[in-house]
């Protein structure tokens, strides 16, 4: 069977975004989860009030924060399942500090406390095992991000999950190239990135609310254990009346399991 896979930066709650703020986009933002009817979906940059309003429109899906305590003035990386396809085994947050345990938590020069959700879900059909993983990196610094995937991979490490079935997805704020992907790849040498995989053309993904910026980077990704047949990934360019669901474009993996 598919099965579908969605990351979107939904972009913080901000009244200074004027006609791109929340409150104008959260119906587009929901009709275009929706319209992909997703299997699993990752988030990053919602605050609490942001993701409780916007839940009960995304039903089926279920959020995966039974281990979270929630701040409200932060920004929080989240994961939400299909219940009719997979069962939640196991989740937890780690804070990309040098105290990764330690809720907002801040180091390394990162702007704002970053974090990873991760999650270990059993795919009711198949049985198999999945673990996903969701982040959100640092936006200034290329040696703070290589600093929080590296407390990211050691802290997943001691988890000894098991990665035979893998998406490890986020908002990475830099381009395949840049060292953050190859650094996760020396981990867990059996992922891969399958817009690589498809031969897809190189453009970016925060197109700051206009559409553009194409020839910039793509720094939102879904990476993938080579165990799946990716057979389908693209960025959901839609809007409406020139209002996007976000200033990222959401990206849409499907996989045959």
């Amino acid at each position: 069977m598919d099965v579908k896979i969605i990351t979107s930066n939904i972009r913080y709650d901000d009244p200074k975004d004027g006609p791109h703020q929340w409150s104008f986009r959260q119906k587009i933002w929901t009709k275009c989860i929706n319209n992909f009817a997703p299997h699993l979906l990752g988030t990053q940059e919602g605050l609490h009030p942001q993701i409780q309003a916007f839940i009960p429109n995304i039903s089926p899906l279920q959020i995966i924060d039974q281990h979270r305590s929630w701040m409200v003035d932060r920004m929080y990386p989240n994961l939400f399942y299909h219940r009719d396809f997979f069962k939640l085994l196991s989740s937890g947050d780690i804070w990309l500090s040098q105290t990764p345990h330690i809720p907002g938590s801040l180091s390394f020069n990162s702007q704002f406390p970053r974090l990873a959700v991760w999650a270990q879900l059993e795919h009711l059909s198949s049985k198999r095992i999945v673990l996903i993983i969701n982040t959100h990196l640092d936006h200034l610094h290329g040696e703070t991000r290589l600093e929080q995937i590296s407390v990211l991979l050691h802290e997943l490490q001691k988890l000894n999950l098991p990665i035979d079935h893998c998406f490890f997805m986020g908002d990475f704020n830099e381009g395949p190239g840049d060292g953050v992907q190859a650094r996760i790849f020396k981990h867990y040498p059996k992922l891969v990135d399958p817009w690589i995989v498809l031969k897809k053309k190189e453009i970016g993904s925060h197109h700051k609310f206009d559409g553009k910026n194409l020839e910039k980077k793509r720094i939102d990704w879904i990476l993938a254990s080579e165990t799946f047949n990716i057979t389908d990934i693209s960025f959901d360019i839609s809007c409406d009346n020139d209002i996007y669901p976000s200033d990222h474009f959401p990206v849409k993996l499907t996989v045959n399991f």
